[in-house]
C-alpha cells in the first residue's frame, strides 16, 4: 500500500475532527514521524498537525528502543499539540492518548480484550497493539509543544513483518480480525477520538481521563516492575493520581509516585 492512500484533500475531507489532522503532512517514508513534527514545531507549525508516514527508517519507542516500522502494512503518526496545561499536567497526555486510541481500535476487534498499560501501550491481551512515544519541549515554566508518536500494527504479520524479537510479544488487527483494514479508515477514527481526549483534557476534565484509563488498565493490584532510565523500581501498582503518575506500593506499604518508565509485570513464582 502506497501513502496515497493519505493523500491529504481526501484526508480532510474526511476527516470529523475540528483541530487535529486539518493540516497533515504525508511520506512515503521518513527516518521518523516524530523527528519531524519536532522539526515543524521548531519552524513555528500550529497545535494539532499531523505527519504521516508509510515507512520509519529510524522509528523510535520508549527507553530509546527502536520501533519496527515496515512499508505498506501498519501506522506511523505524530501530533503536534501546544496545550496551554499546566505542566504538572503533561502526563496526562499519555494517558489520553492511550484512552483514544482504545476508543478508536476497540470496535475494531473481534476478540480478546484490548487493555491498556501505563503509561500509554495498547495491548489485546498480552499482546501489544500500539506503542505510543510523547517528546515533551519546556518554554521556561510552560509547555512549548508536545510531540505525540503513535505506532499500530494494523496489517502486519508480526512474526514475519517485526523480527523475531518482537514476533512473541507484538499483535496486529489483521491478526484479531483475520482480514485486513483500510489503514486510512484507523487513522481517521483514531484522529477523531485522540482530539475528543485532548479536548477533555483542555476543558479541565482530568478526572474522564484518568477514570478511562482506570477502568481498561491492567496489572492494577499487581506486583510490577517499572525500568526508568534512572533505574528499577518495585512494587505493587495501586492506581493512578489526579496527573496520571503510577501509584506503587512497596514492601514497607509506603505509597510513592511514578511519573515514566516501563511497567513489567512480576509474575509470582
Amino acid at each position: 500500500m502506497s501513502a496515497a492512500l493519505f493523500d491529504k484533500d481526501a484526508m480532510v475531507a474526511a476527516l470529523k475532527t475540528r483541530w487535529l489532522g486539518r493540516q497533515c503532512h504525508v511520506h512515503d517514508s521518513l527516518e521518523s514521524t516524530n523527528t519531524e513534527a519536532r522539526r515543524l514545531a521548531e519552524q513555528g507549525a500550529a497545535h494539532g498537525v499531523v505527519v504521516i508516514a508509510d515507512e520509519q527508517r529510524a522509528g523510535k519507542g520508549r527507553l530509546g528502543r527502536r520501533w519496527q516500522s515496515p512499508a505498506g502494512c501498519n501506522l506511523y503518526f505524530s501530533s503536534l499539540l501546544r496545550p496551554t496545561v499546566e505542566p504538572q499536567h503533561a502526563p496526562l497526555y499519555s494517558l489520553a492518548t492511550a484512552v483514544g486510541l482504545a476508543d478508536a481500535l476497540g470496535p475494531l476487534i473481534t476478540r480478546g480484550e484490548l487493555r491498556l498499560k501505563w503509561p500509554n501501550d495498547v495491548l489485546i491481551d498480552e499482546g501489544k497493539l500500539c506503542g505510543v512515544l510523547i517528546e515533551l519541549k519546556m518554554n521556561k515554566a510552560a509547555i512549548a509543544s508536545l510531540v505525540v508518536g503513535v505506532g499500530i500494527n494494523v496489517n502486519c504479520d508480526p512474526a514475519r513483518d517485526l523480527g523475531q524479537e518482537l514476533s512473541g510479544s507484538a499483535t496486529s488487527l489483521i491478526g484479531n480480525r483475520g482480514q485486513a483494514l483500510e489503514r486510512r479508515d484507523v487513522l481517521l477514527a483514531c484522529l477523531e477520538q485522540l482530539e475528543r481526549r485532548y479536548d477533555q483534557l483542555a476543558n479541565g476534565e482530568r478526572a474522564a481521563v484518568v477514570a478511562a484509563f482506570s477502568e481498561r488498565a491492567c496489572y492494577l493490584g499487581e506486583p510490577v516492575m517499572i525500568a526508568a532510565v534512572d533505574g528499577e523500581r518495585r512494587g505493587v501498582a495501586k492506581a493512578f493520581d489526579a496527573d496520571g503518575a503510577l501509584l506503587l506500593q512497596d514492601e514497607a506499604g509506603d505509597v510513592s509516585r511514578v511519573l515514566a518508565g516501563d511497567l513489567h509485570r512480576l509474575r509470582p513464582l
